[in-house]
C-alpha cells in the first residue's frame, strides 16, 4: 500500500533528488522573476505572521539575531587574518 496518492512508499523516494529539483525550481523562480520572488518571500512572511505566536516569531528573531552576529564575528576573525 502507497503512503500518499501518486503511489510511491514515502521510504522509497529519493529525497536528495526532491530536494535538489526544489532548489533548482526555485533558483530558476527567483532568476526568471525577481519581483515575483520578492512578493513571494513577503507573502510567505505574511503567512507565518499570521500562524505563528508572537512567542515563536520573538524566538525566531532571538535565534536570528544571535547568527547574524556569529556570522559577523567570523567574517570580521576572516578579515582580521587577511589583514
Amino acid at each position: 500500500m502507497s503512503d500518499h496518492a501518486f503511489g510511491t512508499r514515502l521510504s522509497e523516494v529519493d529525497w536528495q533528488a526532491l530536494a535538489e529539483a526544489k532548489r533548482r525550481r526555485w533558483h530558476e523562480f527567483y532568476r526568471s522573476d525577481p519581483a515575483a520572488a520578492v512578493r513571494s518571500v513577503w507573502a510567505r512572511g505574511a503567512h507565518v505572521r499570521q500562524v505563528a505566536s508572537e512567542e515563536a516569531l520573538a524566538r525566531d528573531r532571538e535565534a536570528d539575531l544571535a547568527h547574524h552576529i556569529e556570522l559577523k564575528e567570523t567574517i570580521g576573525r576572516i578579515g582580521d587574518l587577511l589583514g
